[in-house]
């Protein structure tokens, strides 16, 4: 019992939280820079960001009857404001804490790759997601004057039954923003057409992104799809000139037994021998949007948290001068 009482007395004070603070920035810039993938949702951490909890609450709570007590007293104006700013500090990170949990454990981000006429469905990629569909019906890349890329669009629709279709436009910078659900214009490549035949035996096509094999069945070869460049210069090597279409190329290397045998380029539609009747051709290649789809059911309450904290400082911070 009396450990119980030094362990709760422990959590209600100023010095715990500090503590833990500390504790948590401490051991996670350890874990972040050792073990990045896995730190944050490692037993360890989930533990410290517990026990912050409890320490944040039992203060709120313990902040709460020191300003009502302290209400029923004759006291300056300041000395009020004061200490609502300090429980709106202990109360923000409590909500902060909440949020941040909300969306450890139903948040959810996931980056897709969606090429031109392609539809994907929200909540396949979402759980509890609302269920809608999403479809590109154009993806444009807007160029400077020097021909780098200024701004990459997805021109989508909003597919939801018994509702019409909705268009939007997703940039960088500017979301789609839809029941809970966002979704960035993160990245944008191209998925090379490729096909394969060996006489009239076999025959088979497939959209491979870059670095992706091409294996010729019952053989030991392969294709590296290794890079599309869309506009080749010998001089730059394997890096384009610009973004622009002016010379597409596409650089590939061949494989026997898992051992690279050459390195070519091929322009769209050249087709080359492997073997006697084995060929391949390149047919062309087919842009793709890569979107980033969020949702952060506890990002309201981490901003409200965050608003309180903030609002509570700048009230202890003033009132402090005004004391002094």
């Amino acid at each position: 019992m009396v450990t119980l009482r030094k362990l709760v007395s422990f959590l209600y004070s100023m010095k715990a939280g500090l503590f833990l603070l500390a504790t948590i920035g401490i051991i996670s810039a350890i874990g972040s820079y050792f073990v990045p993938k896995t730190y944050y949702r490692s037993n360890i951490f989930e533990l410290l960001l517990v026990l912050l909890f409890l320490n944040m609450t039992f203060c709120t709570v313990n902040q709460l009857n020191i300003y009502f007590r302290s209400a029923k007293n004759i006291a300056p104006k300041a000395l009020h404001i004061r200490r609502i700013g300090i429980l709106l500090i202990h109360a923000g990170m409590v909500i902060i804490l909440i949020g941040g949990t909300m969306n450890s454990i139903g948040g959810k981000s996931v980056t897709v790759r969606i090429t031109e006429g392609e539809t994907v469905e929200i909540a396949d990629i979402v759980p509890n997601a609302h269920p809608f569909a999403l479809r590109v019906n154009k993806f444009t890349i807007e160029f400077n004057e020097d021909a780098s890329p200024s701004q990459y669009i997805s021109d989508v629709s909003v597919i939801e039954e018994e509702k019409s279709s909705q268009e939007y436009n997703i940039s960088v910078n500017h979301p789609l923003v839809y029941e809970g659900v966002k979704v960035y214009q993160s990245s944008f490549g191209y998925l090379i057409d490729i096909e394969g035949k060996n006489g009239t035996e076999w025959s088979e096509q497939e959209l491979l992104g870059e670095r992706q094999f091409f294996k010729i069945p019952n053989t030991d070869k392969a294709v590296l799809v290794y890079k599309y460049v869309p506009d080749f210069d010998q001089a730059w090597g394997m890096k384009t000139k610009s973004y622009q279409p002016n010379n597409p190329r596409i650089i590939y290397a061949t494989y026997i037994n898992g051992s690279r045998l050459e390195i070519g380029y091929a322009t769209l539609g050249d087709t080359i021998e492997l073997e006697d009747h084995v060929t391949v051709t390149f047919h062309g290649v087919k842009p793709f949007t890569g979107l980033v789809i969020k949702k952060d059911p506890g990002l309201a309450l981490a901003r409200a948290g965050g608003i309180m904290l903030m609002v509570g400082a700048c009230l202890v911070l003033i009132n402090n001068k005004r004391k002094a």
